[in-house]
């Protein structure tokens, strides 16, 4: 059986996919600053721009829950399962087998989690070369016991059900 490195594996999940990720347009995610008044009452309604970034924060919040989700159950050790939440593309990409072994051997050299502090989030809608739909790319600064000046990248897809799936993984 070839010996696989997590390093190979991201470069395989990741080498079609990272391609078309940099090219994604991003849209700043922060919450609406202000809202129109109606001239004929005395309520405030958003504006559809308001509208728009209320969506996006929300779709953001989601994806950044997902990956949080994602990484803590890598701190516990839930490889396997980290695989079944994979989206469907990353599942056909490396074996569940193969991306255990993977993982467990690349977390046991960098040891436990120290710290993890959310660094960027970044909305994508339809890049090139991958299907369409919302993905969203988020970085960690990530401090191991045995790679303190670390940082974890992930990037996610969201299903035709909704629910954000991580399409990549990779540890800087």
């Amino acid at each position: 059986m070839k010996k696989i490195s997590y390093f190979s594996i991201l470069f395989s999940v990741g080498l079609g996919i990272q391609g078309s990720l940099s090219a994604l347009e991003t849209a700043s995610i922060g919450a609406p600053t202000s809202a129109i008044p109606s001239a004929e009452s005395s309520k405030t309604y958003p504006s559809s721009e308001q509208q728009d970034q209320s969506q996006l924060t929300a779709l953001a919040n989601e994806a950044v829950q997902a990956a949080n989700d994602y990484v803590q159950g890598l701190d516990r050790g839930e490889y396997a399962q980290s695989w079944a939440k994979g989206d469907q593309i990353f599942q056909l990409t490396i074996k569940k087998e193969e991306w255990t072994k993977a993982l467990n051997d690349s977390r046991k050299r960098l040891g436990k989690v120290i710290s993890r502090k959310l660094k960027d989030e970044k909305f994508g809608k339809d890049p090139h070369g991958l299907p369409k739909g919302a993905y969203m790319v988020v970085e960690y600064d990530t401090a191991f016991e045995n790679a303190p000046a670390s940082g974890e990248l992930l990037t996610l897809r969201q299903g035709t059900d909704g629910k954000w799936r991580v399409l990549t993984y990779q540890v800087n």
